[in-house]
C-alpha cells in the first residue's frame, strides 16, 4: 500500500545512479534544503549500500496530509516528521526503492526543539527515511542502535550534528 495524492508541484532530478521524483502539496519553507541538497543527502546514503541505479519518490506535505497518512498507515492520529514506504517491487525488475513522505512543518518544529537548523533536521530525516527504504528499522534495541550508528555516520559526513548525542 502506497500513498497517492493529487500533486500541486512535481519534478524529477537525477544524479549519479539516483533518480528522485519530488512532489509537494505545500510551499518550500525558508531554510528548506534545495533539490540539489536533497539529492546529495539521499545519494550519500544510497551509494554506501548500493551500486545499482535506484529511484526514490519524495513527497513534501503539510501537517494535515501527514496526519491522515500517519493515521491510515500507523494508526496514530497526529502528524509525524517522515514516513517511508519501501517498494514491494523486486529491485531486479524496477530500481524503485520506495516513497518518502516528509512534513516540512513538523520537521521545522523539531529543529527548534533540538536547537538545530531546519535544513540539518530536514536532511537528517531524509537519511532516516532512506535507511528505512533500505531495510533498517528501530523497533528492537539492537536494530535501533545499528540504525542510529548509520544515521550519525551520514549526518557527520553531511556536517550535521546528531540530536542522538
Amino acid at each position: 500500500m502506497r500513498p497517492i495524492r493529487a500533486q500541486t508541484q512535481k519534478m524529477s532530478i537525477e544524479k549519479n545512479k539516483l533518480a528522485v521524483d519530488i512532489s509537494r502539496n505545500v510551499e518550500r519553507m525558508e531554510g528548506e534544503p534545495d533539490d540539489e541538497a536533497i539529492l546529495q543527502t539521499l545519494i550519500s546514503v544510497i551509494e554506501h549500500f548500493k551500486d545499482e541505479p535506484a529511484e526514490i519518490s519524495l513527497r513534501v506535505v503539510n501537517k494535515k496530509e501527514m496526519q491522515e497518512l500517519n493515521k491510515k498507515f500507523r494508526k496514530k492520529n497526529d502528524p509525524t516528521n517522515v514516513l517511508a514506504f519501501p517498494s514491494e517491487i523486486l529491485l531486479e525488475e524496477v530500481p524503485l526503492l520506495g516513497d518518502i513522505v516528509i512534513c516540512n512543518g513538523v520537521v521545522e518544529d523539531e529543529a527548534k526543539d533540538y536547537e538545530m537548523s531546519y535544513s540539518d533536521r530536514y536532511k537528517q530525516m531524509l537519511v532516516h527515511a532512506t535507511l528505512h527504504l533500505l531495510g533498517f528499522d528501530h523497533q528492537k534495541e539492537k536494530d535501533r542502535i545499528e540504525m542510529e550508528k548509520f544515521e550519525k555516520k551520514f549526518a557527520s559526513s553531511l556536517g550535521i550534528e546528531s540530536p542522538y548525542d
